[in-house]
């Protein structure tokens, strides 16, 4: 609890951003290829974590994901409409908690979240005038 910083825990439902900062609001194209997309298997790997930011003052704990599908996934949205341009590359991650900085790195390589699988069977696709689409994986 004392590491805890920013939002602490409060980080919203478990997720995996694919890609962020759609330019605009017709969202036809990304309903269109997601909807071609099979369910993605998902592995996590260990901890570790993201410094803070010019938009973040914490430091962001993550559980890594290996799954090359989540990369290609993110590369073929980009085909398909135009995202904000990215400050960082990607790096498929669930996002456990913000922490102070300075504590960050003891839980960099923690192995409770190693090989726990899932499959995402669907996605949301967010924009700030028409809210949340919830599409189902039927590829």
């Amino acid at each position: 609890e004392e590491d805890l910083a920013g939002r602490g825990r409060d980080i919203g439902p478990p997720h995996i951003t694919v890609r962020y900062g759609i330019q605009g609001d017709d969202v036809s194209a990304i309903k269109s290829l997601l909807i071609t997309q099979s369910p993605i298997a998902v592995t996590l790997g260990p901890t570790s974590s993201f410094p803070p930011s010019a938009t973040r003052d914490v430091a962001v704990v993550i559980a890594t994901i290996e799954c090359p599908e989540l990369q290609a996934l993110h590369l073929r949205l980009g085909e398909v409409i135009e995202f904000v341009e990215p400050t960082h590359e990607y790096e498929p991650h669930v996002t456990v908690a913000y922490v102070r900085p300075e504590v960050a790195e003891k839980y960099v390589g923690n192995q409770i979240t190693a090989g726990h699988r899932f499959v995402i069977s669907e996605a949301v696709i967010r924009t700030k005038s028409k809210g949340e689409t919830i599409v189902t994986l039927n590829g």
